[in-house]
């Protein structure tokens, strides 16, 4: 699960610098200047990176959003 209001994401977004953050989520949300939209674009690449990687793994995989403000998840 992620959740919206995500200090990377933000961080990301803002184009602030940070070793950890760098290779991860500017691959997955990169130009989305919406936090949101980033989180969801963010989820769906790295469910579609587990799918990948894990082949084997039959389950289904599913990333949900949590947003902070109205405490619904999408």
């Amino acid at each position: 699960m992620t959740y919206s209001h995500c200090g990377a994401i933000h961080a990301t977004i803002k184009n602030e610098k940070g070793r950890y953050l760098d290779p991860i989520l500017n691959k997955n949300i990169n130009g989305i200047n919406d936090e949101y939209l980033a989180s969801k674009e963010n989820a769906l690449k790295e469910a579609n990176y587990i799918k990948e990687k894990f082949p084997q793994y039959e389950g289904i995989i599913e990333f949900k959003i949590y947003d902070i403000e109205t405490s619904k998840v999408d």
